[in-house]
């Protein structure tokens, strides 16, 4: 699941009969917010604050922009003025629970979510704050309750079946979980994170090929994705692809070159392919960037620099690679037979 956001909605005013320029100016605050200009919203929602101090909304406005800004103190005081002046409000609940949360007081989070769901029981951003909420507090039932609250709600719009389409799959509902993102990309043909997901999802599905074409449609407007170049590079490996599948960790390092697995992925290929000299730049790059699995690094290094001509180099890096390359070093290396894990 995707980290909860803070809520951001135009309001509609409530109270008619605050004055009508108090309006205009938290209207003028919404438009600039909306335009990212969160210091005049600021200006503009004091203004509206100061011609009317009763208007919640502006309260509301000004406290979510100081929430954006990380400034907690101020976003909490304002918000909670809100609440006290409509306590319906339950936005201005939702985004008081993300500060809860991110400042680490997680009961009274909990409590605030808990006031939207009541407010909003079929909008399923309450419910997803409030698992991921229960999940940090070690409350896995209670957030897997909400989890299935989520599934058998009736989505609104893309976002909303996609969103419902997270959940499925991690509730193990494979199939609901496709249903919901094909039915993402039918109401919204551009949604490129529909794209994203459904492709990984095909890829776990075995469906390497219909993924692969998810995955290129993506890449069509996210072209600095990482994660998207990894993932269609271990779809094209799966499939014998040896060479497209390093093209794709070769645009993935080249966007971040510190990935230590993604480096040992291309050197595994790179050796299949006979490329040895480039296969141990990666695998000394890999280790000296500490990958998860040193021993394995060490073993197909020693493996490129065997083929290399390097027989000294590679028993040093098998001698490294504890048991997994005893028959290497006992056949290649003069270690005798009960030496063979020294």
């Amino acid at each position: 699941m995707k980290h909860m956001v803070l809520m951001w909605v135009t309001l509609m005013f409530s109270q008619l009969g605050m004055s009508q320029s108090a309006y205009t100016w938290v209207e003028k605050g919404n438009q600039k917010m909306a335009e990212g200009n969160t210091l005049g919203a600021i200006k503009d929602y004091t203004t509206a604050i100061e011609m009317e101090p009763f208007l919640a909304e502006a309260y509301y406005g000004r406290g979510s922009v100081y929430a954006e800004l990380q400034t907690y103190d101020m976003a909490l005081n304002d918000l909670n003025r809100a609440i006290q002046l409509d306590s319906n409000m339950a936005q201005a609940y939702f985004n008081r629970g993300v500060i809860n949360e991110a400042r680490g007081y997680h009961l009274l989070a909990l409590q605030d979510f808990n006031h939207y769901v009541i407010r909003r029981p079929k909008d399923p951003q309450g419910y997803l704050a409030r698992a991921e909420l229960n999940f940090i507090m070690e409350k896995q039932d209670n957030a897997l309750a909400d989890y299935q609250i989520v599934s058998n709600l009736e989505p609104a719009n893309a976002n909303g079946y996609l969103a419902r389409a997270e959940v499925k799959l991690m509730l193990k509902d494979s199939s609901g979980a496709l249903l919901d993102a094909n039915r993402t990309i039918e109401m919204e043909p551009g949604h490129s994170d529909a794209y994203f997901f459904r492709a990984t999802l095909l890829g776990q599905l075995g469906r390497r090929l219909e993924a692969i074409e998810d995955y290129n449609i993506y890449l069509l407007a996210n072209n600095r994705d990482v994660y998207a170049y990894v993932g269609r590079g271990n779809l094209y490996a799966a499939e014998g692809m040896i060479e497209l599948a390093i093209d794709d960790f070769s645009r993935a390092i080249q966007i971040r070159p510190n990935m230590p697995t993604v480096l040992f992925e291309r050197g595994y290929y790179l050796l299949q392919l006979k490329k040895y000299e480039e296969a141990l730049s990666d695998f000394k790059q890999c280790i000296q960037l500490r990958y998860d699995d040193q021993e394995l690094a060490y073993y197909n290094k020693g493996i490129a620099e065997f083929y290399l001509g390097r027989k000294s180099l590679a028993c040093a890096s098998w001698a490294m690679a504890g048991e997994l390359a005893n028959d290497f070093r006992f056949e290649h290396c003069d270690v005798q037979m009960g030496n063979k894990s020294e």
